[in-house]
């Protein structure tokens, strides 16, 4: 005969067993592939057992990772909005200080003009003068 396998063989073995003893061994072979079926249902549970573990290990890094990532975005926008800040507050202090400066460069110009004119004012005086006593 072709035999298929372990199964196969045992089955042989359990006719050959039974022949030679007279006893009926099916119910023992039964019990050892139950054991064997058990045990490979309880390696396969932890298989499976494992398996989920490792998902769900992965998935709380992944919404770690996630949350840490968002996390980043928002500092880095708040840092853009610092620098936008800085940048706007800078360029007030430099328009304020240019403003400063051309006012005092106008009052400076002011007060030559006015210089100049009570120069001016103070010549007409002394030529008038003059002209009254010639």
């Amino acid at each position: 005969e072709d035999f298929d396998g372990v199964g196969d063989i045992e089955c042989v073995a359990q006719e050959i067993l039974e022949e030679i003893t007279g006893e009926d061994f099916s119910d023992e072979l039964d019990k050892e592939q139950e054991a064997r079926n058990r045990e490979k249902g309880q390696a396969e549970a932890k298989r499976q057992k494992r398996e989920r573990e490792l998902e769900e290990r992965l998935d709380k890094a992944r919404e770690r990772w996630a949350v840490e990532e968002n996390e980043r975005k928002q500092q880095a926008e708040h840092e853009r909005k610092l620098q936008k800040k800085e940048r706007e507050k800078k360029q007030l202090e430099e328009e304020q200080q240019k403003k400063h400066e051309a006012e005092a460069k106008r009052k400076e110009r002011e007060k030559d003009i006015e210089e100049m004119l009570a120069e001016a004012r103070e010549r007409l005086a002394v030529e008038e003068e003059e002209r009254k006593q010639q």
